[in-house]
């Protein structure tokens, strides 16, 4: 998905997309602005803008969380791997990263992430 998407911004002039990893949370510079100038309803985020401290906190934790469940081999009670060339652990590990419902304890990383970036905007 993420290569479909560098290649519809190579074709319009955009360079690839840029990893927002956790070490850039609260560095300036870290996330580039982004202005929905045709969607009038939401405002720009400026260049260099950072999340609080907390949210960064909260995101940090919840990323550990998944990062050890996944060390661990097992998310949500679902043993991680392959059976007979099946991959038997990958609904459960995109359940745990972007839950619909229950979340089995491990949180929300990837819809908090939309709404703590969107939360930056001005």
């Amino acid at each position: 998905m993420l290569n479909r998407y560098n290649a519809d911004r190579l074709a319009v002039g955009l360079g690839p997309v840029i990893p927002y990893q956790p070490s850039d949370w609260q560095t300036r510079g870290g996330l580039i602005g982004y202005d929905p100038r045709r969607l009038n309803q939401y405002s720009a985020r400026r260049a260099g803008a950072t999340m609080s401290p907390g949210e960064a906190r909260n995101l940090a934790n919840t990323r550990r969380r998944l990062m050890q469940a996944v060390d661990a081999g097992s998310v949500a009670g679902q043993r991680l791997g392959y059976v007979n060339g099946v991959d038997v652990g990958i609904s459960a590990l995109g359940d745990a990263v972007e839950p619909f419902g229950n979340n089995r304890g491990l949180g929300d990383y990837h819809n908090r992430g939309h709404v703590v970036i969107s939360g930056m905007s001005e």
